[in-house]
């Protein structure tokens, strides 16, 4: 059970590295790497709606980060309408309903990665889902990454996203923001 512990925290920093890479395109390849992870941490907790709809997560983040637009949409859709057909088949606990929140979520992600503040704002909010997920099944291990993937998804959002209207100027004392960037009218 300890090396699954120890799976499931190499598969963290896989997605940390992830959050923190800057085109949506680059974090979605990393996040591949860590659902296997993530999968065979499933596995040895005998979360079967989770490995599955982590078995869906890497094949969708797999067009989402290779493939072109219209095929990313179609696999987006097909994948999303395979994980809710198969989640009757593999409902165990009502907590299992959380998995297929957090999977409808990042599919409506990966479509968004184009917009990278919409793709980091959800990815935020799926960060949550899944840290509840972690709750229910008693994993330290996944309380831990959620909490901490949500904290590292929150700085990468300032970082790329919500800073490109504040420009620092060295030779002043202050802050000016761009107020036209971020609210449409002038102050």
């Amino acid at each position: 059970m300890i090396a699954f512990e120890i799976i499931s925290y190499c598969a963290m920093f896989f997605s940390i590295g992830s959050y923190l890479l800057k085109s949506p395109r680059h974090a979605l390849a990393g996040f591949c790497c860590s659902n296997a992870l993530w999968g065979a941490f499933y596995l040895s907790q005998g979360a079967y709606t989770a490995l599955a709809i982590t078995a869906i997560n890497i094949l969708r983040n797999g067009f989402g980060a290779f493939a072109d637009h219209k095929t990313m949409i179609r696999a987006v859709i097909a994948l999303l309408i395979a994980g809710w057909i198969l989640f009757p088949f593999l409902y165990q606990t009502v907590s299992d309903f959380i998995p297929m929140l957090a999977m409808t979520l990042t599919s409506v992600s990966v479509y968004m990665r184009d917009k990278p503040l919409v793709f980091r704002s959800l990815e935020l909010t799926i960060a949550f889902v899944w840290l509840a997920y972690g709750f229910a099944l008693g994993s330290a291990a996944l309380v831990f990454t959620c909490a901490f993937q949500a904290m590292i998804c929150f700085c990468a959002l300032l970082i790329y996203d919500l800073n490109k209207g504040i420009s620092f100027e060295p030779a002043r004392s202050y802050i000016t923001i761009k107020v036209r960037q971020i609210i449409p009218f002038r102050l």
